[in-house]
């Protein structure tokens, strides 16, 4: 198991660099996502809520919000909203009622529980969830982040998929009336966030694998990768404000991050 307290989270002010900022931008918009079709005073569960910088948005529609998080330091850190209870606890158990939500969210969460977990943890949410509710989870693409076979590098990750391998265990533990589609960069999002991501094959492999690793390095492509990293080294500008950076694909393989929406009937 990982170890959740020290985990990275992104804040709302986090970002000192172009890089930093769509990284914020990119985990906002699922939030502005969801904010964009819920209804009035729905009852939300937000799990694994981290710091909870878009909890003050989704208040304005919604009409109770669970932050649940099972790290103190994302609790503690949690601004005081009337609409808002803080629970702590693990995203497979949840001590909330059967069938008492109306929305579940759990953004950049599935790749930090084990495989097993995240089994339980969908049929957790099913549990929870009323009938017409709905699920919405997003986890980062593996295929811009590691290798194939790669463990992740990021040391608060256990598991991250690819597609296939996602659409293969939600097909497993969910009903019909699941969807996967995938959060995308316009323009130069997109680029910029693959070069952020990319893996170093020289850092995450031994000598002994160093023939293979850089074979399949050329499919990224170290010149452009090196090129957008520069580019995401840019200061934070006005324009960049005021631009609409993602947008869903219904093309998952493509997203920079995979987005899971489920529908209980």
């Amino acid at each position: 198991m990982v170890e959740i307290e020290g985990t990275y989270r992104i804040a709302y002010d986090d970002h000192r660099t172009l890089a930093d900022y769509l990284l914020y931008r990119r985990h906002l918009f699922a939030y502005e996502e969801v904010f964009s079709r819920l209804c009035e005073n729905a009852v939300v569960a937000d799990v694994g809520c981290g710091y909870g910088y878009a909890l003050e948005l989704l208040g304005r529609k919604a009409g109770e919000i669970y932050a649940i998080d099972a790290a103190d330091t994302a609790l503690q850190n949690l601004p005081d909203l009337p609409k808002v209870k803080k629970i702590k606890a693990f995203a497979d158990s949840i001590p909330l009622d059967s069938e008492s939500v109306d929305c579940v969210i759990a953004f950049q969460l599935l790749e930090h529980l084990q495989p097993e977990s995240v089994v339980a943890t969908l049929k957790e949410f099913l549990r929870i969830l009323r009938a017409g509710g709905h699920i919405y989870a997003t986890t980062p693409n593996a295929k811009w982040r590691l290798f194939s076979g790669q463990k992740p590098w990021n040391p608060y990750h256990t598991k991250e998929y690819t597609a296939d391998e996602l659409n293969r265990l939600c097909g497993d533990v969910l009903p019909n009336g699941w969807q996967l589609k995938s959060v995308v960069g316009r323009g130069e999002a997109q680029q910029i966030e693959i070069a952020r991501a990319a893996p170093n094959p020289m850092k995450h492999f031994g000598p002994s694998l160093r023939g293979y690793v850089l074979k399949a390095w050329q499919y990224i492509g170290p010149t452009q990768v090196a090129r957008w990293r520069k580019r995401g080294r840019m200061t934070v500008d006005a324009e960049h404000l005021n631009k609409d950076w993602f947008e869903l694909s219904s093309d998952p393989a493509e997203g920079l991050d995979l987005w899971l929406e489920v529908n209980k009937s």
